[in-house]
């Protein structure tokens, strides 16, 4: 078990803290530090070396986080921003200025929601007994929204309960932007009447 999470920290270039072993689900799981010229192919083949090594455990070595798609980011924000505009065109409430300012809540929010919904789907998977390609993305998917609070949060009677915490910061967080929106929605109302 010790060497398990040794030969990851190496290969993952990460203290051996940062290794997650679930021994119950033999599952082990680890973020890679972002090695030079290494591209996914790198990351792939370093699993894979691992995983052969130790047959009776599922071995997840995530590459690291890339910077944000800020290309991606902006065609969301434009898109929704058009959709505000459409609505706040059609309904007939709401300040023009406070447009750019809701568009970005409701990238937010968006994002949220989509979170919530890739944790869902591979905790549900994660149930089944079969390893299918599809399952794999999901998992790798909530992997790092899920990795932190599994450092945190210990296993309960061999449960992982970190994507029920997760779902519920992201619910909040949905719930709270969605206020926040609603009240720019209704300070906009209020500018146009007064």
């Amino acid at each position: 078990m010790q060497a398990l999470g040794a030969k990851l920290a190496v290969a993952a270039g990460v203290p051996e803290s940062d290794v997650l072993i679930d021994e119950g689900r033999r599952h082990a799981l680890v973020r890679a530090r972002a090695l030079p010229g290494a591209g996914l192919a790198t990351y792939r083949a370093l699993e894979t070396r691992i995983a052969a090594s130790e047959p009776d455990w599922q071995i997840e070595l995530v590459p690291p986080a890339k910077q944000f798609d800020v290309a991606s980011l902006l065609a969301a924000w434009l898109l929704k921003l058009l959709q505000y505009a459409v609505l706040m065109g059609v309904v007939g409430l709401g300040s023009w200025s406070l447009l750019p300012v809701l568009a970005l809540l409701g990238v937010a929010k968006l994002a949220a929601s989509v979170a919530t919904a890739v944790i869902i789907v591979a905790a549900v998977m994660s149930w089944m007994q079969n390893r299918t390609p599809v399952s794999d993305v999901f998992e790798r998917l909530a992997a790092p929204l899920l990795a932190p609070v599994r450092k945190l949060v210990p296993l309960v009677g061999g449960i992982d309960l970190s994507p029920l915490l997760v779902i519920v910061a992201l619910q909040v967080i949905g719930i709270v932007l969605g206020s926040l929106q609603a009240s720019l929605w209704g300070a906009g109302a209020a500018v146009l009447a007064g």
